[in-house]
């Protein structure tokens, strides 16, 4: 199931919890990861991509603010608006218009009442999670080019496999990064906080890590 899973996807389950479940699962079908695995594997052969999140190491948040930051005063602004706005996974299209360096709706052309630069600033940070995982790249341009800058070492990311969500938070499994093959969870609202230029910048970091554990435990101690 796992190794079409990934065929499909490009998504790999670690082996740990491959060997442990394939042991286990006609034994035991009532395990959590196998209830909520088929559903992703029933999801993936019809042809829908399952639900993963990143989060990004403070190493990582604070190269792509360099970035961000390198570019001339004189014309970042429009030049890192455009490159939002025409980027699709931001879903900003023509929603919203630079003019002047404040946004405006485009319905009623009223301005919006967040600041330019942080709104900016927040959609490039939230453009992290469209992420390749087969190439293990960035979509975005400016993050794919602060990857690069960290040698693309997977150990600044956390590719979670998402399991279940409730209105509070979501949870899965660790597939690429840091504690890969752990098991992970977070609120909704959590956020990590990075200092730059004299501003506090909220980014999706690792938020939880002092709960993170090998995901096999985790259901083992479910069970019992």
């Amino acid at each position: 199931m796992a190794s079409i899973f990934a065929s499909t996807t490009g998504i790999d389950i670690p082996k740990e919890i491959v060997d442990f479940y394939e042991l286990h699962e006609d034994k035991n079908i009532d395990f959590e990861f196998i209830r909520l695995f088929r559903d992703l594997y029933g999801s993936s052969k019809k042809g829908e991509y399952p639900y993963k999140s990143l989060l990004i190491s403070e190493s990582f948040a604070l190269e792509i603010l360099k970035l961000i930051y390198a570019i001339p005063d004189t014309n970042r602004t429009e030049i890192l608006f455009e490159s939002i706005k025409n980027h699709p996974f931001n879903g900003i299209h023509s929603k919203i218009y630079l003019k002047n360096n404040t946004l405006y709706g485009s319905i009623d052309d009223k301005p919006i009442a967040e600041e330019t630069e942080e709104f900016i600033v927040e959609e490039i940070l939230f453009a992290v999670n469209d992420y390749d995982y087969r190439s293990n790249s960035f979509n975005f341009p400016l993050i794919q080019k602060a990857y690069e800058n960290l040698n693309s070492d997977s150990s600044n990311i956390k590719v979670i496999l998402i399991l279940s969500v409730d209105c509070g938070g979501e949870g899965g499994i660790i597939v690429r990064g840091k504690h890969t093959g752990y098991s992970a969870s977070y609120a909704h609202i959590d956020e990590s906080y990075v200092m730059f230029n004299e501003k506090r910048i909220a980014y999706r970091g690792f938020l939880c890590e002092d709960s993170e554990r090998p995901y096999i435990e985790m259901d083992k101690k479910k069970k019992n």
